[in-house]
């Protein structure tokens, strides 16, 4: 209890400032960014989004999310890769492409993603033999990376 009247006119004074000042000072409230409420269905698809729209903070966020609800999730483990190699680091970017690989040898995306993650490196070679993995997926018979390997058709 306060002793003295001082003290309770002092604390009165107080009072009646910070409630006046609730008027000047800014309200807050939390802000959304919206993917706080991510559902299962949509985060490697806002993943791909955020990747194109260059937020590659909220990409990989997103990619970990589905791999975190989905481990064998070969999809959200190539937009893990290409979202580190976007950020410069090709090494991680590897690393999890070869593990989608091993989970699904035949992924033509992670056969794509990896071929030109070679090629970008100057790792003929190896883009082309991933590469021609990828053609022979898709169509069942060899074809670009071996034109690639002649180099461009001459006319």
């Amino acid at each position: 209890m306060l002793r003295t009247p001082h003290a309770a006119i002092g604390l009165m004074i107080v009072a009646g400032a910070v409630a006046a000042c609730e008027d000047y000072w800014p309200q807050t409230r939390p802000v959304s960014y919206g993917f706080e409420s991510h559902s299962e269905e949509n985060s490697y698809e806002r993943g791909k989004v955020e990747l194109e729209a260059g937020r590659l903070g909220l990409a990989m966020q997103m990619f970990r999310a589905e791999l975190i609800r989905h481990p064998e999730s070969v999809d959200a483990m190539n937009g893990i890769a290409v979202t580190y190699e976007r950020l410069g680091r090709p090494d991680l970017a590897e690393q999890y492409l070869t593990e989608a690989l091993a989970l699904e040898p035949r992924a033509a995306q992670s056969l794509n993603n990896l071929g030109f993650l070679y090629a970008r490196q100057g790792r003929r070679d190896l883009a082309l033999s991933f590469l021609e993995r990828r053609w022979r997926r898709a169509s069942g018979k060899p074809g670009a990376a071996t034109r690639w390997r002649r180099g461009p058709a001459r006319s």
